[in-house]
């Protein structure tokens, strides 16, 4: 992330008032031995696999530069050698969830995660405990358009 995404994202918070909302992350430089098919040169670190921890600015931002700095340490520690470089980035919530990523406070308790079988389809993902179930479009049904099934929800016959 360059200074303007940075400049956008702090912006886009003051805008709204929501300054207090955004988060600071470890992004990932990959080298190319180790990028994925789609070939994604940086993405967010993630620990544990599939779980990108945040750090709050919120209540203080000098606080949470020192706590993110620490978890950079970490992650640069457990990665000696594989030419990943590291870098602290800021986030908001909104971006998280609108790039599809599992994300925790780092020292808070991540959700827990069961495997979710949808009656309907038979399709099975992993998703955290009350996460919806929206796998098919006839599993959206029961409970109207957009609302889908919730992870570990019987739909037992009356």
């Amino acid at each position: 992330m360059n200074r303007t995404q940075a400049r956008k994202i702090i912006n886009g918070a003051a805008a709204v008032g929501d300054l207090h909302a955004l988060f600071y992350f470890v992004e990932m430089t990959l080298p190319a031995s180790l990028r994925p098919p789609s070939g994604a040169a940086t993405m967010a670190a993630s620990y544990p696999a599939g779980w990108v921890p945040v750090v709050p600015l919120a209540p203080d931002p000098d606080a949470a530069r020192h706590y993110v700095h620490l978890m950079l340490e970490l992650m640069a520690s457990a990665n000696r050698g594989r030419g990943i470089v590291l870098s602290v980035e800021l986030t908001a919530p909104d971006i998280l969830e609108d790039c599809g990523v599992r994300w925790y406070v780092w020292g808070e308790p991540i959700p827990a995660l069961v495997d979710a079988v949808c009656p309907v389809c038979g399709g099975v993902r992993r998703v955290a405990v009350g996460a919806v179930l929206d796998c098919c479009p006839a599993s959206l049904a029961p409970l109207g358009v957009g609302a889908g099934m919730y992870a570990g929800q019987w739909w037992g016959g009356a």
